[in-house]
């Protein structure tokens, strides 16, 4: 099975993302989180995932951190879009090219793998512009890194 893109149901939640988003968000209340509000791009299969923690803010300009778990690890990479990037919705297709800001192992033990690195890659491919939000949005997702 490949990645999909996907509302996070409720018992993935509670069980793989709540306790690394809280880690991000801590002013949410662990009691109001609803998975219906987060999205994952998932590869059952090989149990892993990719989702967004982080919107880089004004300063940051544009900088995107994804948390992606693979093998029982979690990783934390901050992308973002290069200016070679679409900006306009109506190109077809729509294009985007990632660059890594960042990466590191959340356990502080490991480094970034390369296998690590292929898998992003893979899950980006399937998360497009905005994952489960922009569903036939025809995108092609290319990486500077």
């Amino acid at each position: 099975m490949l990645f999909v893109n996907e509302v996070i149901p409720q018992k993935d939640f509670d069980l793989e993302v709540k306790d690394i988003l809280l880690r991000y968000k801590p002013e949410l209340k662990n009691d109001a989180l609803n998975s219906k509000h987060f999205s994952w791009t998932v590869n059952r299969d090989e149990q892993c995932f990719l989702f967004k923690v982080k919107k880089g803010r004004e300063e940051f300009d544009g900088q995107l951190t994804f948390v992606l778990k693979v093998k029982n690890i979690c990783y934390e990479f901050v992308l973002e879009k290069s200016p070679k990037s679409s900006f306009s919705l109506k190109n077809k297709p729509y294009e985007i090219y990632w660059e890594l800001i960042s990466s590191r192992n959340l356990d502080g033990v490991n480094q970034v793998s390369e296998y690590a690195l292929k898998i992003l890659k893979d899950a980006l491919k399937v998360y497009g512009i905005l994952g489960v939000r922009s569903p036939t949005v025809e995108t092609s997702v290319n990486f500077l890194f």
